[in-house]
This record gives C-alpha cells, sequence and structure tokens, in this order.
C-alpha cells in the first residue's frame, strides 16, 4: 500500500523519493483510457496530494494504447511511462537514482 492504493511496484530510489510503478496491460484504445488515465491517473492524483514530491508516480505498459490518452498521462496527469517490451529506460532510470 501506499497511502490509500495499492502499488504493484514500490520502488525506494536512493534520494528518498518513491517510484510508485503502476503496471497496465490494455486491449484496445477504449481501455487504455480506463488503465492508464482512470486508474493510473487516479493513483497518481492522490499520492502527489499525500507525498507531494515525494512520489513519481510511473507506469508499464504493455499492448494497446492511443497516443492522447500516453499525452494526458504524462503531460497532465505527471505519470512516468515505460514499456514492457523495453525495460532498459526504467532500468537506466532506477540505476541513476540510486547511484
Amino acid at each position: 500500500m501506499v497511502g490509500a492504493h495499492r502499488c504493484d511496484r514500490p520502488v525506494r530510489l536512493r534520494d528518498g523519493r518513491l517510484l510508485a510503478i503502476e503496471c497496465k496491460v490494455s486491449n484496445s484504445t477504449i481501455n487504455s483510457r480506463k488503465r492508464l488515465n482512470g486508474d493510473c491517473g487516479a493513483k497518481a492524483a492522490d499520492w502527489r496530494r499525500q507525498f507531494g514530491e515525494q512520489v513519481i508516480p510511473a507506469a508499464v505498459l504493455e499492448g494497446v494504447y492511443s497516443l492522447g490518452n500516453l499525452q494526458e498521462a504524462q503531460d497532465r496527469q505527471g505519470i512516468t511511462l515505460f514499456w514492457a517490451h523495453d525495460l532498459q529506460p526504467l532500468t537506466d532510470f532506477v540505476t541513476a537514482a540510486v547511484a
């Protein structure tokens, strides 16, 4: 649990921040709105209200997502996105944050 919500993978970074990772799979662009912008967006907003800049909401995604929903998640909801088929950027981020 992170605050009032379950978090698929909470990762404590060396600088004390928390990388709160949600893992989402979507099989259609319509479903992507619910999974990413609805589920992850609500958690991200609550975590930011409760923990401020100490939390980095993130999502590891697989499947079909609309470009508009991805942009909304990043630009308006402040969710850092990673793709399940290429986890190297996530690995690089965590390594850089703890080094």
